[in-house]
């Protein structure tokens, strides 16, 4: 027993401090590329360093559109604002775009929103951007949690409100579960964080009772695709097992 201890959490550690890896994604649907990443939850272990070697690897991959699914600020925003700060160097053509995870509503929310505005980072609070050149809707929703918390509540209808409807759109929800909400919308694609791939085997089973995904690319009945990124970081341990850390680069 002491043997298989050690050996799991040697390997979870191992593999928790490995470098992010990119996942090239294949999307029919769109001509231009994405970059996608999520719950990198700074304020723990992931430093200023950490991120801006992130934000290198993203910049080398030179993408049209870069999208932050929530959960990257975990901790007091004063003591890292200058961390934040480092998502503001990714040259993306055509824009940021960002939305709260459920670990921003526990560290003052409306002030992280007030930050986020000060800076180039699009944040999409059930609100909707248009980019013409690319003849596409992006559409943010707030997280789940806000039902519990009664603030930041996510709306779907006022999320759509407005989309140019003959474009195609980008739907970006912390939580999969979120699927369940979409009523009669049907954005070409979602983009979702949150399970962390299942972070450390065996704790996807139990992730996998609450979110109907865990990690990869899937298609809906209605025909939307959504993509379930393993995250950027990790929440608690550094450690993984089964579950990689990833950048996704959607083309």
């Amino acid at each position: 027993m002491l043997a298989l201890s050690t050996s799991y959490v040697t390997a979870g550690a191992y593999e928790g401090m490995k470098e992010p890896v990119v996942n090239v994604v294949k999307v029919e649907t769109f001509d231009f590329s994405i970059v996608q990443i999520s719950d990198l939850h700074i304020g723990g272990l992931i430093d200023r360093a950490f991120v801006k070697a992130s934000v290198q690897k993203i910049n080398a991959l030179k993408p049209d559109i870069v999208c932050i699914t929530g959960d990257i600020i975990d901790t007091a925003l004063d003591g890292i604002k200058e961390t934040v700060l480092e998502f503001t160097k990714i040259e993306a053509k055509y824009g940021i775009y960002y939305i709260l995870g459920n670990h921003e509503y526990f560290h003052d929310p409306l002030k992280i929103i007030k930050f986020i505005k000060t800076t180039k980072i699009t944040l999409l609070l059930n609100e909707n951007i248009q980019i013409d050149a690319l003849k596409l809707n992006i559409v943010g929703v707030t997280d789940r949690i806000g039902y519990r918390t009664n603030i930041l509540v996510p709306d779907i209808h006022k999320a759509f409100h407005n989309t140019h409807k003959s474009y195609k759109t980008i739907l970006l929800a912390h939580q999969p579960k979120f699927i369940e909400e979409l009523a009669h919308y049907t954005p070409e694609l979602i983009l979702s964080g949150h399970t962390h791939g299942g972070q450390i085997w065996p704790f996807e089973y139990l992730v996998r009772l609450q979110q109907p995904y865990i990690k990869g690319l899937h298609t809906l009945s209605n025909g939307s695709q959504i993509y379930v990124n393993s995250g950027i970081g990790f929440w608690g341990p550094p450690m993984r097992l089964d579950s990689q850390s990833e950048i996704a680069y959607i083309v």
